[in-house]
């Protein structure tokens, strides 16, 4: 007889911490007991707090500047990025910051990677200028994105398969070693993307704008605003 199916119980959200001083704008979680979140700075650096399963603690990275993303890997390595261009790492206990490409006028909006030698950043500057980066590892390098617009999300689902997007329903995937543009089907600004497989992923934005890609093209979800 085959075993029966367990179903683990409802569960339901619940306020872990409150009262923090600054706006924050990123979450990234390796285990229940090991959560980063980072955001604005308020005047004496940006706020970064790691919650242990049990508190939140804020880590003083030495740095200044608003902090819009955040993404840690399972073996150490935490990313966080925001104003200036600035890229912060933390490794053993302290944050260094990384030398970007970048320009103190720009800022990086998203950041996403396999692994802490290959991992995206995507910004803009006042919808002047859209770019996206890639650490190696060992070195920088900064692709010609193709558009203007600031660009503020970035996700991918494994090696060749990355995908940003950003203003006015801007969407572009890495094929070829070139970034292309892809149709999204929304002018609205997109803000953030996930990837479960290449074949299933999913962007949101303004208005309540929310897309889905199936492999072939990119769709509103039929329940999303998307026009005035």
């Amino acid at each position: 007889m085959p075993e029966p199916v367990v179903v683990p119980p409802v569960r339901s959200f619940r306020v872990v911490a409150r009262n923090v001083p600054a706006a924050l704008l990123s979450v990234t979680a390796v285990s229940p007991t090991n959560v980063y979140a980072v955001g604005a700075d308020k005047g004496d650096g940006p706020w970064v707090l790691h919650y242990d399963g049990n508190a939140w603690t804020r880590l003083r990275t030495g740095f200044r500047g608003d902090l819009w993303w955040v993404h840690a890997f399972p073996w150490g390595s935490v990313f966080a990025a925001g104003q200036g261009a600035q890229v912060l790492r933390y490794e053993s206990g302290s944050w260094t910051r990384m030398q970007t490409p970048g320009f103190a006028k720009q800022t990086i909006y998203g950041t996403w990677g396999r692994n802490a030698e290959d991992i995206y950043f995507v910004g803009g500057a006042a919808g002047r200028d859209g770019f996206v980066w890639h650490w190696d590892g060992k070195a920088w390098t900064a692709s010609v994105s193709g558009t203007t617009a600031d660009l503020h999300g970035v996700a991918g689902s494994g090696f060749g398969n990355v995908w940003a997007c950003g203003d006015k329903g801007t969407i572009l995937k890495w094929e070829n070693a070139a970034w292309t543009t892809v149709q999204s089907g929304t002018a609205f600004n997109l803000n953030a993307m996930y990837a479960l497989t290449p074949q299933d992923m999913w962007a949101v934005g303004d208005r309540g704008t929310i897309l889905h890609y199936d492999g072939t093209a990119w769709s509103p979800l039929p329940n999303a605003v998307t026009t005035n």
